[in-house]
């Protein structure tokens, strides 16, 4: 649900767009509950409103839960 994977969690992958999929490796990701994520270029292609929502959840684990990250990120925006 906090990566807006629910509505296509039947989809098989290669029904999902590059954003769909790319949202539904993250949820994988904290699926995994592992203590440090490493994330490489976990926004790439997002429509404009998804990585906002994306690392808004990234911050929150990071202060919330102590969750340790390494973000790459290669978009100087």
């Amino acid at each position: 649900e906090r990566t807006g994977v629910t509505p296509f969690a039947q989809a098989l992958a290669d029904d999902l767009s590059g954003g769909e999929r790319q949202r539904a490796w993250v949820s994988m990701l904290l699926a995994q509950q592992s203590p440090i994520l490493i994330l490489d270029e976990p926004t790439s292609a997002l429509d404009v409103h998804h990585p906002f929502q994306i690392m808004a959840l990234l911050a929150e684990l990071n202060r919330n839960e102590h969750l340790g990250m390494i973000v790459l990120l290669h978009d100087l925006n």
